[in-house]
């Protein structure tokens, strides 16, 4: 194989003439980056005529302008990127807006691709910028018109972000709280759940056990109030009997102030919570596309998966659904060892997150779904979470039929004949 070389040069140095005489289309291949990008140009035959590098912020606008000249001689010019987070998103609205035409090609595709083009297993920014324009070239599946995400999309991303963003610093207060709560009140763990609302408000208010078993009659009365009275009068006894005969470190005044200040946070975190939630209902329930599978899987669920994965009509087949929130599987055999299926994860991880919730609470509300679960769990050996993933697929199928009009029906999803269950 020919050694290559690889030369790059900036925008101001580009060879206009090489590339706009003897050709009437070309291809950029780019390797995007957060500051300073590279560029292949490629003609038809495979091969690289220049390499430049320049500088996202101060130098696209010149990138622009020479795309324009090569346009105006009569070339077409097909740009050609491997997405790098959300660094390459401005360029490529730029060249969208000057109509030049975008393809996003496959990062996996590109990484593979390595020791092919060159024989050499290694890469770099010039390397990648050729193997990109290559893989345009020659298609295969690697290379997509670059998606535009519509402004209602967008819209619910924002919204799905930070209503995600809401439930990790939940979480993150929920765990903090534990951990001084096994030290210094671990009684109140056995008895009020943390992920509660009366737990929270009871911290915030009393601070720790010591306030609480100096006020027992308050404390009671307020935790009726904060439960809605929900919380029997045996375990409101408990709770305050057990502030004062708790095991734990009594509480210095700093510690007793951060516990307050760890549960106010706690329960404004829920509040915000509830408030995103309700921001994404009320969107759900405004859009049509969303309206078939809202009934499947709720309205919030529903937003979330459409501001992940898209309009689920989008899609081809199943399959193809599969990939979007990495539910497809894989399997790495050799020989005679075969080895397990497992699912890829190369996708949305927020969906695949949504979806698991969503499979339990379909597990639990539909008799059919929960009888084919724990057939599935008896023939996995007992494995609980293959079975649960096995659902999740069943249900992103499901939604795949439903929002193509089809009338979800459990009995056409499902075997029902292993399961010995009769339609009604």
């Amino acid at each position: 194989m020919r050694k290559r070389t690889y030369r790059a040069v900036t925008v101001k140095q580009l060879d206009m003439a090489q590339l706009s005489v003897g050709h009437d289309r070309l291809i950029l291949g780019c390797d995007a980056a957060k500051e300073i990008w590279y560029g292949a140009w490629m003609n038809p035959q495979g091969e690289v005529l220049q390499t430049i590098r320049w500088d996202q912020v101060g130098e696209t606008r010149e990138l622009l302008t020479r795309l324009g000249a090569l346009h105006a001689a009569g070339v077409a010019v097909e740009v050609a990127v491997e997405p790098t987070a959300t660094y390459a998103d401005a360029v490529v609205a730029q060249l969208l807006a000057q109509g030049v035409a975008v393809y996003r090609i496959n990062t996996k595709h590109s990484h593979d691709y390595q020791e092919i083009y060159d024989g050499v297993p290694s890469g770099h920014d010039a390397k990648a910028a050729a193997i990109v324009a290559k893989l345009h070239l020659e298609r295969g599946g690697s290379s997509r018109p670059w998606p535009v995400t519509p402004a209602r999309r967008r819209e619910l991303r924002v919204r799905v972000a930070a209503l995600d963003w809401i439930k990790q610093d939940e979480q993150r207060a929920i765990s903090r709280l534990e951990s001084r709560l096994a030290r210094h009140w671990p009684e109140l763990l056995r008895l009020l759940p943390l992920t509660g609302v009366t737990s929270a408000r009871l911290l915030a208010a009393y601070g720790g056990p010591a306030a609480v078993a100096a006020d027992p009659d308050g404390a009671n009365a307020a935790l009726r109030q904060w439960s809605r009275g929900q919380l029997s009068a045996a375990k409101r006894g408990e709770v305050v009997a057990s502030a004062a005969t708790t095991l734990g470190i009594p509480l210095l005044e700093a510690e007793c102030h951060q516990i307050e200040q760890l549960a106010t946070t706690l329960c404004t975190l829920r509040r915000r919570r509830r408030e995103a939630e309700q921001e994404l209902t009320t969107q759900a329930a405004t859009d049509p596309a969303l309206a078939s599978i809202s009934s499947v899987v709720g309205r919030t669920t529903a937003a979330v998966l459409y501001a992940c994965l898209g309009d689920l009509r989008a899609y081809t087949s199943v399959r193809a659904l599969y990939r979007a929130p990495g539910l497809n599987l894989r399997e790495h055999s050799s020989g005679k060892k075969k080895g397990r299926l497992a699912i890829t994860k190369r996708g949305s991880a927020v969906a695949r997150r949504w979806l698991f919730l969503a499979t339990l609470r379909w597990l639990k509300a539909d008799p059919i779904a929960r009888a084919w679960y724990l057939r599935k769990v008896r023939t996995n050996g007992g494995v609980k979470l293959k079975a649960v993933i096995a659902l999740m697929r069943k249900l992103l199928a499901a939604l795949y039929h439903v929002v193509r009009g089809a009338t979800y029906d459990p009995y056409r999803l499902f075997d029902t004949r292993r399961l010995q269950i009769t339609a009604a």
